[in-house]
């Protein structure tokens, strides 16, 4: 998972410079950097949701002297606004997200990029969409040809 989690780190570091997304706080999904109750602002959080296989390479050898297999990640991005706000700018800041996302995809490993609804959260008081994505991916090693 190291390969995915680098990814979308360089790749989070890269949405920090877009002017529309300087108001957005980004943190990691399960990180150690904790989240601000209540939240002041708008709040990326980003995280992986599940991983596969999706082909092995034939006879599992992307060359004579390297092994591997194409994988692809669900990740997720929740963008969290305050409740107090009713959502507003929350869906701008979600498709100025997206329109970034496609930016900066400079590997051209993402798809599909989708948002869903405005969601509430009831116990932080927030309200929240997902910004979710698939990234393709390739896990690498050398091995001796057989």
């Amino acid at each position: 998972m190291n390969r995915i989690s680098d990814y979308l780190d360089a790749l989070v570091c890269r949405l920090k410079q877009h002017a529309l997304l300087c108001g957005v706080r980004f943190i990691r999904a399960y990180g150690n950097e904790q989240a601000e109750h209540p939240i002041r602002g708008f709040l990326a959080v980003v995280g992986v949701t599940s991983a596969r296989q999706s082909q092995a390479f034939v006879g599992e050898r992307l060359t004579p002297t390297m092994n591997g297999e194409r994988c692809r990640a669900e990740a997720e991005i929740r963008v969290y606004a305050p409740v107090g706000e009713n959502g507003a700018g929350l869906s701008a800041c979600v498709f100025a997200l997206m329109n970034a996302l496609r930016e900066e995809d400079r590997e051209g490993l993402l798809s599909d990029i989708a948002a869903g609804s405005i969601e509430f959260d009831r116990d932080s008081s927030v309200v929240f969409r997902r910004l979710s994505f698939s990234v393709d991916f390739c896990v690498c090693g050398e091995g001796e040809h057989e």
